[in-house]
């Protein structure tokens, strides 16, 4: 790449056109500004012009004005053309904005870029279009297939806004069987947007009505896929109990909304307690989510959610869904609704009415520790990507044939068994480099290898670092070992970085690690935001590289795959500078330290892919695994014997994943079961426990019935909330039954006398009795037990039994938690479609046709029954027509083709490039 700034040329089009800064606008507005002072880059922003065929440059000055509410292009200043003929391989394109509905279509215009050389970058917001249908106008989904076909087909590095959108292009890539390679970064978004200025009076006056009261308050355009109807159906319950709480709602009236926009407008409390602002500013979103008790955010998928962010961001205790990326947003901050129901999002907030005291220190710690991504810090990540993409790979002839394997080991006979293991099924072992104790060095150096080995002392590479490391942890203890690989002499550009019992049980070269282009491969098992546990080392060591990865704006994966990783020694360098000055002496993982680092610097450079190691973890009863390989290539070898053939290799995975498929199967089925959870409000939203101390430990995610597989246990993920007066409690979590053994799990942390903590957590029941056992929550606060007054429900299951008899042992299983629900059950019937979500006969109706297509009868049961019949017609005619990947390829020749004669045919209309799509309404104004 050469040494001037690269040429990034934007499309503002639809921005110029459109009166209002809200949602992907406001975005593009917020990057924009910012990205035009970046001195890499010169940004060229163009709005495309249909009459003479080209585009408009548009001064930059532009951006800093308000839109102007007439729309077009008259309130800004052209200061040049640009013909589409001039882009060449010196330009990068960069969509950030709502390109899909543009009147120069992306298939057209990204194929002519492409013939022409230009990089193109795209931003990708969510799949809702693809994922929710039903939801979306049908003319938007026809313009949302041709612009994701042409992402697909062209686009040579795109910007997901989370992680949850990245996974999503990634899983319907490999669906429709695309094998192109599309490199991607996750930028986030920024929390911190503040308006130039205050409400006007008229403003103030116009909610005076309930500003100075508790409200709770829901920002986001009312539209299906928002849950404001649970939103409203939970404060009608705490209503009754609180007569001086209200509810706001902020946001216009979406497309196909009349049944939640009648709702609203039709309860007897609208225009006293209950309230809905369809034209807030701002300045007032701003001031009402400041004056907030709690912000509501429910939604059955969001890209990214950004009214989390910003109602955290001001303090503000926010109940948020725990689905698709709003964990992301939230992280321990937020309270969750696992399961979007009314019941549960009243049971989050109760705590906080009934508790002052607990309110009081929730907001203190929320507004002390929670952090939102800036504006600045997301711009930072989009200009990295955006300055070196142009530069491509470096290609696969740059990159050697084999490579040093590096290991770190203080056990001598696992260290030779992993080498000779590697010896007979790698070819592309140049040396291995070993770095142990003083006392190893003569042993290592005498083991019989088919490559040199060389040892590496390693109180030599430590130096005056020596007695810290004789001190630090496990997991520090790694950190400061690897990171000092980068000064070994002789390794080269790049080198393999493995742990001393990574073993491989099949045959493996240089395509393991490196791709035709010479991308690298980078293994991921995790995200570390999820990562549920805090009791050991490596537990901490994931938190802690997870809250470094956050401050920093990097993305949050967990790299710790336990097999060989290819490391390019400059970047790791820099990686470590970076982490070691922000640890402050913590244990960090230093597989995700490189990869997150790495990839934000240089995403075109690397492919993220799933990991492929056997064994990771090395027990079932360890962790769930959060992703599961879809093959296998290395071993997570406890024992010193290693695998000595293919055959030997494909016997031990087998045997080890019949080992681990019981419990996948419990959290397959807990997952499936997810809607019948919903629909019959049997997630109790918060279980509160307060020990004589003052302590009062706050448990979010318990349920009232799950399942379990026969023989094996089911891990459930909660929100722990805690208020403790002790400077170091022991609190711990788990239960009781007389027919399943008891278990208890311990929530470490290091709280600070009187400070509330909170953070995500794993409860892992083992399975009892075949059949349904009852079971009571506990808490155990340094050792005394407190218990909850209600009890829940396990439904064991083995693989004798069919899906049809779980279901009905489940719902029998009801009968006995009706009692009580009846008041919630009765505003449920209000919703549009009640009768597809009761209990009895038609939840069996309806579930057990999807169960039975699954691919194994209890990994079923699926999590959108209430929407499976709407969608899935209209889905196979998409998906069929518009996005197989033949269909992709016809789609687009066809577009050319077209868009070709009439260009011939009208050079002079000034319509050849629309390709017949028209403006629909616009869904959804938040991204």
């Amino acid at each position: 790449m050469s040494s001037r700034r690269a040429v990034i040329n934007v499309d503002v089009t639809d921005i110029i056109a459109v009166p209002y800064t809200t949602g992907i606008q406001r975005v593009t507005r917020e990057l924009l500004i910012r990205l035009v002072r970046d001195e890499r880059l010169q940004i060229r922003l163009l709005a495309f012009d249909l009459v003479n065929h080209d585009y408009a440059v548009i001064d930059p000055s532009w951006l800093s004005t308000e839109p102007d509410r007439s729309g077009g292009r008259d309130a800004v200043g052209i200061v040049g053309r640009l013909p589409l003929s001039s882009l060449g391989a010196d330009d990068v394109f960069f969509d950030v904005d709502s390109v899909w509905s543009a009147y120069l279509g992306r298939p057209y215009l990204y194929k002519r870029l492409k013939r022409q050389g230009v990089t193109i970058v795209t931003t990708i917001y969510d799949f809702v279009p693809m994922k929710y249908p039903h939801h979306t106008h049908q003319q938007t989904i026809r313009n949302w297939m041709a612009f994701i076909s042409a992402v697909f087909t062209y686009s040579d590095l795109v910007l997901p806004i989370s992680r949850s959108a990245e996974k999503d292009f990634t899983e319907i890539r490999e669906t429709l069987g695309i094998q192109r390679q599309i490199p991607s970064l996750v930028t986030r978004l920024g929390g911190d947007f503040k308006p130039k200025d205050s409400p006007t009076a008229q403003e103030l006056d116009d909610i005076s009505s309930f500003i100075n009261k508790d409200y709770l308050l829901f920002v986001g355009t009312v539209e299906p896929r928002k849950r404001q109807l649970v939103a409203l159906q939970a404060f009608q319950e705490l209503a009754r109990e609180n007569p001086h709480l209200h509810m706001v709602f902020v946001g216009r009236k979406g497309w196909h909304s009349d049944d939640t926009a009648d709702a609203i407008t039709d309860h007897p409390l609208y225009g006293s307690r209950v309230h809905w602002l369809t034209q807030a500013s701002d300045r007032l979103t701003d001031y009402l989510q400041r004056g907030a008790f709690a912000g509501v955010y429910l939604s059955d998928y969001e890209g990214y959610g950004l009214p989390v962010a910003e109602s955290l961001a001001r303090g503000v205790i926010t109940v948020t869904s725990a689905n698709s990326s709003m964990f992301e947003v939230g992280g321990p901050f937020a309270e969750y609704s696992m399961y979007n129901s009314a019941r549960e999002v009243a049971g989050l907030l109760r705590p906080y009415l009934n508790d002052h005291a607990l309110t009081a220190a929730r907001r203190n710690q929320i507004a002390r520790e929670f952090r939102a991504t800036t504006w600045d810090t997301v711009t930072e990540r989009v200009a990295d990507s955006l300055a070196t993409v142009s530069g491509g790979t470096a290609g696969a002839a740059s990159i050697p044939s084999d490579f040093p394997y590096v290991l770190i080991s203080n056990n001598l006979a696992k260290l030779e068994s992993t080498i000779r293991a590697h010896n007979l099924f790698a070819s592309c072992v140049s040396e291995y480099v070993v770095v142990c104790p003083t006392t190893m060095v003569e042993a290592v150096e005498a083991i019989t290898s088919s490559h040199p080995v060389r040892a590496i002392d390693e109180e030599v590479l430590l130096g005056d670092d020596l007695p810290e490391f004789s001190n630090a942890d496990h997991q520090r203890k790694n950190w400061m070992l690897r990171s000092r690989i980068p000064a070994i002499a002789g390794l080269g550009k790049v080198f393999i970085m493995l742990d001393d019992d990574s073993r491989p049980i099949r045959p493996y070269d240089r395509s393991t690690f490196v791709n035709d282009d010479g991308s690298h491969n980078a293994f991921y098992c995790r995200e570390l935001p999820r990562w549920p546990h805090r009791e050991s080392s490596y537990d901490m060591g994931q938190a802690n590289t997870n809250d470094i990865c956050l401050e920093l704006g990097l993305e949050q994966l967990s790299y710790s795959a336990h097999q060989p990783q290819i490391i390019d020694r400059d970047l790791f360098a820099d990686a470590v500078r970076l982490f070691e000055a922000h640890a402050n002496g913590r244990s960090v993982d230093e597989w995700s330290a490189y990869f997150n680092f790495a990839i934000a610097k240089a995403p075109h450079r690397f492919r993220k892919r799933i990991f492929e190691t056997l064994a990771w973890p090395a027990e079932p009863t360890d962790w769930s695994r959060e992703y599961i390989p879809s093959r296998y290539t290395f071993h997570n070898a406890v024992d010193v014997e290693f695998v000595q053939s293919e055959e030997e290799g494909h016997d031990l995975a087998a045997s080890t994943m019949a080992r681990f498929e019981p419990y996948d199967r419990s959290q397959s089925a807990l997952d499936s079961l997810s809607a019948v959870i919903s629909e019959n409000m049997l997630a109790p939203g918060a279980s509160v426990f307060r020990g004589p101390d003052g302590t009062t430990v706050v448990v979010q995610g318990l349920v009232d019935v799950f399942p379990v597989s026969s023989g094996a246990l089911v891990r459930l993920p909660v929100q722990v909330v805690a208020l403790t007066s002790d400077d170091s409690p022991t609190i711990e979590i788990g239960y009781r039954s007389d027919s399943v053994a008891s278990h208890f799990t311990t929530v470490r942390w290091n709280p600070v006398s009187g400070s509330v903590w909170s953070g995500l957590a794993s409860v892992p029941v083992f399975a009892g009795e075949p059949g349904v056992n009852t079971l009571t929550w506990v808490v155990r606060l340094n050792g005394v037990e407190y218990a909850e007054r209600t009890r829940a429900r396990q439904v064991v299951f083995s693989d004798d039994d069919d899906l049809q008899t779980l279901v009905l042992a489940v719902l029998g299983s009801l009968s006995t938690k009706r009692e009580g629900l009846d008041r919630i059950v009765r505003a449920e019937r209000k919703r549009p479609g009640w009768r597809l979500r009761r209990a009895g006969k038609n939840v069996v109706k309806f579930l057990v046709p999807a169960l039975v297509e699954e691919r194994s009868r209890f990994h079923a049961v699926s999590t959108q029954v209430a929407s499976i019949d709407r969608r899935l017609g209209l889905i196979e005619a998409m998906l069929a027509d518009l996005v197989s990947r033949e269909g992709l390829a016809k789609q687009a020749s066809e577009i050319a083709s077209e868009t070709a004669a009439v260009r011939i045919a009208n050079a002079a209309l000034g319509d050849d490039l629309r390709m017949d799509q028209q403006v629909a309404p616009r869904d959804a104004e938040k991204p």
